[in-house]
C-alpha cells in the first residue's frame, strides 16, 4: 500500500497518506480471509493530534474498511502523536446485531428455531441487518434440503457461520451482499504452483 485516504463518517476527507510525498510516517497492512473478518491495520505518526471518529472509513482494493471501535493514541513527544487504527470489513457489522425473528412482528424474538432452505436463512440475516443498517442484500446461494436450526440470542456473524457449517458450505460478503456457496477467487487467472524444493513462493 503506497497511498491511502481516510474519510469521516459523513464522507469528508480527513487524512491522506502518500509514501512519495512523505508528509508523515505510516505503516499499513491488509488481511483478508475466507469466512473471516477482513482488517486494515494502520500505525500513523502525526505532528499534531487530530480526531478520527468511529465510523471513519477507507476504500481499498475494491472493499470498504470501517473504524468500528475507538482507536488508541500515544503522545511520543510534544510534536509527535502515534495512532493505532484497526479498520474492519463489512463483515464486522454482523457482530453488532443479534438475529431476530422478523416474521413474527414486534417485539422480535431472539430465541426461536427455523426450518428452511439456505436462502431463507440468508434472508432472515439480511432482514435483521436492514432493521438497523440499510443496504444489505442476498447474493448467490446454494440449493439444499430444509434443515432446522435453533437460535438463542446469537449475533448475525455467529449465525452465518453456523448456517454455512450446517449446509457444509462457505459464506462470502462483497460490499453488503451476502452469498452462500463454495468460495473461489482468481478462477480466470489462477496462481501457478509446483511441488518440490525451490518451487514454492
Amino acid at each position: 500500500m503506497s497511498v491511502f485516504s481516510i474519510y469521516r463518517p459523513d464522507g469528508i476527507l480527513l487524512l491522506e497518506g502518500d509514501r512519495a510525498r512523505k508528509k508523515f510516517n505510516w505503516e499499513g497492512t491488509c488481511y483478508r480471509s475466507i469466512m473471516g473478518v477482513s482488517t486494515l491495520q494502520f500505525k500513523i505518526e502525526l505532528k499534531s493530534a487530530i480526531d478520527i471518529p468511529v465510523g471513519s472509513f477507507i476504500d481499498y482494493g475494491g472493499h470498504r474498511y470501517t473504524l468500528y471501535y475507538p482507536h488508541s493514541i500515544t503522545k511520543l513527544h510534544t510534536k509527535s502523536f502515534e495512532y493505532q487504527l484497526l479498520f474492519h470489513g463489512e463483515e464486522e457489522e454482523l457482530k453488532l446485531f443479534k438475529l431476530k425473528d422478523v416474521s413474527g412482528g414486534k417485539p422480535y424474538r431472539l430465541k426461536f428455531f427455523l426450518t428452511a432452505k439456505p436462502i431463507d436463512f440468508l434472508r432472515v440475516i439480511v432482514d435483521t441487518l436492514n432493521l438497523s443498517s440499510g443496504g444489505w442484500t442476498v447474493g448467490d446461494c446454494i440449493d439444499a434440503s430444509e434443515k432446522t436450526i435453533a437460535f438463542n440470542h446469537e449475533n448475525c456473524f455467529a449465525v452465518l457461520q453456523r448456517v454455512a457449517q450446517e449446509f457444509d458450505s462457505e459464506w462470502n460478503i462483497e460490499g453488503k451482499q451476502i452469498s452462500l456457496g463454495k468460495v473461489t477467487h482468481m478462477v480466470d487467472t489462477p496462481l501457478a504452483m509446483q511441488y518440490g524444493y525451490g518451487n514454492g513462493f
